[in-house]
């Protein structure tokens, strides 16, 4: 009996693996080295979820593509453990407090996305890639998020015209990362 369980098992991953094989699948690379390329130098990076946080900090970190971008999870940056454990690898990022949280208001210790621009945005660019829910730009009195290809960029309230700004900001082209319609299906 177990001969024959082992001859079916064998058979199914025969016939499945071409399907399921990825090892030639570099997407993610690619749309993660298509955003990175795009930014400024220095530029503080915030997102959010597993996805794009562990691809860019891949690429920043193990392959040394564009070292200059710190890469900021704000789920991360709300825990109590990021500042005291993760907090001096990134030298150049000015925390406000012990803390990230939304929904704080001015206290020595937690910060919201305001003050932390507050802290940061004088001295390098600072970007939020694929929209994080958690980012609650409604509560921005005084900076714009305006789109910047896959990201949006933070920029004072009044420090560009629109208009101009959207004539310099690099344009996304999907066909430089995405994959072949055939492998898609």
């Amino acid at each position: 009996m177990m001969p024959i369980a082992f001859l079916i098992l064998a058979a199914r991953i025969h016939s499945n693996y071409g399907l399921c094989d990825q090892s030639e699948n570099y997407h993610v690379e690619k749309f993660g080295k298509h955003v990175l390329s795009q930014l400024p130098n220095n530029t503080i990076l915030l997102t959010s979820g597993d996805l794009s946080t562990n691809t860019f900090r891949y690429l920043t970190i193990a392959e040394n593509f564009r070292s200059d971008v710190d890469v900021l999870d704000l789920s991360f940056i709300g825990s109590r453990w990021f500042i005291p454990m993760l907090g001096h690898h990134m030298k150049s990022v000015r925390f406000p407090g012990i803390g990230y949280s939304p929904q704080a208001i001015w206290s020595s210790r937690l910060y919201n996305l305001e003050q932390f621009l507050d802290s940061n945005l004088s001295r390098r660019p600072v970007f939020v890639c694929l929209k994080p829910r958690s980012v609650d730009t409604v509560t921005l009195r005084k900076y714009n998020v305006l789109p910047y290809s896959f990201c949006s960029q933070f920029l004072p309230k009044g420090a560009v015209d629109p208009l101009i700004y959207g004539k310099q900001i690099p344009t996304p082209h999907l066909d430089s990362y995405l994959p072949p319609h055939s492998d898609l299906f």
